[in-house]
Protein backbone atom coordinates (compact mmCIF):
# COMPACT_ATOMS: atom_id res chain seq x y z
CA UNK A 1 0.00 0.00 0.00
CA UNK A 2 1.07 3.61 0.35
CA UNK A 3 3.47 5.60 2.52
CA UNK A 4 1.44 4.70 5.57
CA UNK A 5 3.26 1.39 5.90
CA UNK A 6 6.81 2.70 5.73
CA UNK A 7 8.88 2.66 8.89
CA UNK A 8 7.42 5.07 11.42
CA UNK A 9 9.58 7.21 13.64
CA UNK A 10 6.88 8.41 16.02
CA UNK A 11 5.48 6.43 18.89
CA UNK A 12 2.02 4.98 18.24
CA UNK A 13 -0.08 7.63 20.05
CA UNK A 14 1.76 10.40 18.19
CA UNK A 15 1.51 8.58 14.86
CA UNK A 16 -2.28 8.34 15.25
CA UNK A 17 -2.51 12.13 15.30
CA UNK A 18 -0.56 12.57 12.04
CA UNK A 19 -2.11 12.71 8.56
CA UNK A 20 -0.40 9.39 7.76
CA UNK A 21 -1.87 7.87 10.89
CA UNK A 22 -5.37 8.96 9.96
CA UNK A 23 -4.93 7.76 6.35
CA UNK A 24 -4.05 4.30 7.63
CA UNK A 25 -7.67 3.83 8.65
CA UNK A 26 -9.03 3.97 5.10
CA UNK A 27 -6.27 2.63 2.87
CA UNK A 28 -8.31 -0.35 1.65
CA UNK A 29 -11.44 1.74 1.12
CA UNK A 30 -9.39 4.16 -0.97
CA UNK A 31 -7.65 1.50 -3.06
CA UNK A 32 -10.66 -0.72 -3.62
CA UNK A 33 -13.32 1.99 -3.73
CA UNK A 34 -11.42 4.33 -6.02
CA UNK A 35 -10.55 7.98 -5.89
CA UNK A 36 -13.08 10.23 -4.21
CA UNK A 37 -13.60 13.61 -5.80
CA UNK A 38 -13.97 15.07 -2.30
CA UNK A 39 -11.00 13.12 -0.89
CA UNK A 40 -13.35 11.61 1.70
CA UNK A 41 -12.79 7.91 2.30
CA UNK A 42 -14.61 7.72 5.61
CA UNK A 43 -18.10 8.42 4.27
CA UNK A 44 -20.80 5.80 3.93
CA UNK A 45 -20.71 6.37 0.16
CA UNK A 46 -16.98 5.64 -0.06
CA UNK A 47 -17.32 2.48 2.04
CA UNK A 48 -20.31 1.27 0.00
CA UNK A 49 -18.41 1.93 -3.26
CA UNK A 50 -15.53 -0.21 -1.96
CA UNK A 51 -17.94 -2.98 -0.95
CA UNK A 52 -19.54 -2.89 -4.40
CA UNK A 53 -16.14 -3.04 -6.11
CA UNK A 54 -14.91 -5.92 -3.98
CA UNK A 55 -17.86 -8.04 -5.15
CA UNK A 56 -16.16 -8.03 -8.58
CA UNK A 57 -13.12 -9.84 -7.15
CA UNK A 58 -12.90 -13.56 -7.77
CA UNK A 59 -10.82 -14.18 -4.69
CA UNK A 60 -9.86 -12.32 -1.51
CA UNK A 61 -7.32 -13.61 0.99
CA UNK A 62 -6.92 -12.92 4.68
CA UNK A 63 -3.72 -12.83 6.69
CA UNK A 64 -5.10 -15.20 9.29
CA UNK A 65 -5.30 -18.01 6.68
CA UNK A 66 -2.73 -17.52 3.92
CA UNK A 67 -2.54 -21.26 3.25
CA UNK A 68 -6.23 -21.34 2.29
CA UNK A 69 -5.79 -18.29 0.05
CA UNK A 70 -2.76 -19.86 -1.67
CA UNK A 71 -4.73 -23.06 -2.28
CA UNK A 72 -7.76 -21.21 -3.67
CA UNK A 73 -5.49 -19.04 -5.82
CA UNK A 74 -3.88 -22.16 -7.31
CA UNK A 75 -7.29 -23.75 -7.95
CA UNK A 76 -8.55 -20.58 -9.61
CA UNK A 77 -5.47 -19.73 -11.70
CA UNK A 78 -3.45 -22.93 -11.96
CA UNK A 79 -0.49 -21.02 -10.53
CA UNK A 80 1.16 -22.05 -7.27
CA UNK A 81 2.22 -19.08 -5.15
CA UNK A 82 4.31 -18.73 -2.04
CA UNK A 83 3.62 -15.69 0.11
CA UNK A 84 6.67 -14.45 1.96
CA UNK A 85 6.59 -12.34 5.08
CA UNK A 86 8.67 -9.26 4.29
CA UNK A 87 7.83 -7.00 7.21
CA UNK A 88 7.97 -8.07 10.77
CA UNK A 89 7.24 -5.97 13.80
CA UNK A 90 10.47 -5.74 15.80
CA UNK A 91 8.35 -5.75 18.96
CA UNK A 92 6.54 -9.03 19.53
CA UNK A 93 3.06 -8.54 20.98
CA UNK A 94 3.40 -4.83 21.73
CA UNK A 95 1.23 -3.59 24.55
CA UNK A 96 -1.43 -1.09 23.53
CA UNK A 97 -3.46 0.62 26.22
CA UNK A 98 -7.26 0.64 26.00
CA UNK A 99 -7.48 4.35 25.09
CA UNK A 100 -5.05 3.97 22.18
CA UNK A 101 -6.83 0.83 21.00
CA UNK A 102 -10.14 2.73 20.91
CA UNK A 103 -8.51 5.50 18.86
CA UNK A 104 -7.20 2.89 16.42
CA UNK A 105 -10.67 1.36 16.07
CA UNK A 106 -12.18 4.77 15.38
CA UNK A 107 -9.54 5.68 12.80
CA UNK A 108 -9.80 2.27 11.13
CA UNK A 109 -13.61 2.11 11.11
CA UNK A 110 -13.85 2.46 7.29
CA UNK A 111 -11.39 -0.38 6.64
CA UNK A 112 -12.89 -2.50 9.42
CA UNK A 113 -16.32 -2.18 7.78
CA UNK A 114 -14.86 -3.27 4.43
CA UNK A 115 -12.92 -6.12 6.05
CA UNK A 116 -16.02 -7.45 7.82
CA UNK A 117 -17.96 -7.30 4.57
CA UNK A 118 -15.18 -9.10 2.66
CA UNK A 119 -14.77 -11.69 5.41
CA UNK A 120 -18.50 -12.47 5.29
CA UNK A 121 -18.45 -12.75 1.49
CA UNK A 122 -15.10 -14.49 0.93
CA UNK A 123 -13.99 -15.81 4.32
Amino acid sequence: LGDVYKRQHEDLPTFLTTPRGKEAGYEYVRYIGGISQYNDYTSTEAIERAKKNITNFHLVGFLDNLAEFSSKFQQHTGIKIKIRHERKNPIKNPEVDAETLEKIKLICAPDIALYEYAKAKFG
